[in-house]
């Protein structure tokens, strides 16, 4: 459930009201996790560097006026879960403190680790974490790995990238050479911690379906090497707000 950049309160009528649609939407009766974005003025104080203040100031109001709503609807056996899109990690550790939200959902993959601090705490409360791009626009495919053999129109020669191509150079040191492809790695990656319960990607394709469930459903990466990509990325990573949007 995700408002638009300018709506700066919560409105619980329109709240209801996109559940309500959605739940048409999917010819069901229930929705088990129902996610919510807490937007503001602008994209700008969105992914503001200090934590964007004026989301956190309003964290308490904003989160109170939405689970009187989602208990009502969860009274009425229409939602069962609620999920947080915290886009920042000053956000996220607002709503694991909080105790009223049963899941995370953000970006998780090799490159953007940010959220892995949360993993465990949020372990002993018993949330998930939903990951999403965890191919990070593709980048992180064997056909976009080399970024001299990419087209010259390619989007990721944009500079606004070279941050993260330089960090995936980082963790191409300290992940072993294999024989299975950067996209199943970092799919594994992201299923390698439990505290992550399901992935959310773009696919094109039948066989790019077919190898997301293969890799899925292998086996992952130990902990001491989810560990060493944590410690790597954490080391090189330059202050960031976000990736470019695209």
């Amino acid at each position: 459930m995700n408002p638009d950049y300018g709506e700066t309160r919560f409105d619980k009528q329109l709240f209801r009201k996109r559940v309500e649609d959605a739940l048409k939407t999917l010819h069901t009766d229930c929705i088990d996790v129902v996610q919510h974005l807490h937007r503001t003025v602008s994209k700008d104080i969105v992914y503001h560097k200090e934590g964007n203040p004026e989301r956190l100031a309003g964290f308490s109001e904003v989160t109170e006026e939405l689970l009187e709503t989602f208990e009502q609807l969860k009274q009425e056996g229409k939602v069962k879960y609620l999920a947080s899109f915290p886009m920042t990690t000053a956000y996220a550790k607002k709503v694991v403190n909080s105790g009223k939200y049963q899941a995370l959902a953000g970006y998780y993959n090799p490159i953007e680790t940010e959220m892995a601090s949360l993993f465990p705490e949020m372990k002993q409360q018993g949330m998930g974490y939903i990951a999403i791009r965890p191919l990070l626009a593709g980048l992180l495919t064997d056909k976009r790995a080399n970024r001299d053999q990419l087209p010259e129109d390619s989007s990721l020669r944009d500079h606004s990238w070279d941050d993260a191509y330089q960090l995936f150079d980082k963790v191409k040191e300290v992940v072993p050479a294999s024989e299975i492809s950067w996209e199943s790695f970092a799919i594994k990656f992201c299923l390698a911690d439990p505290t992550v319960t399901t992935t959310v990607m773009g696919l094109n394709n039948p066989a790019q379906v077919e190898a997301a469930v293969k890799a899925a459903n292998g086996v992952y990466p130990d902990a001491e090497l989810v560990q060493q990509v944590w410690n790597t990325i954490a080391k090189h990573r330059k202050e960031r707000n976000t990736w470019p949007p695209y």
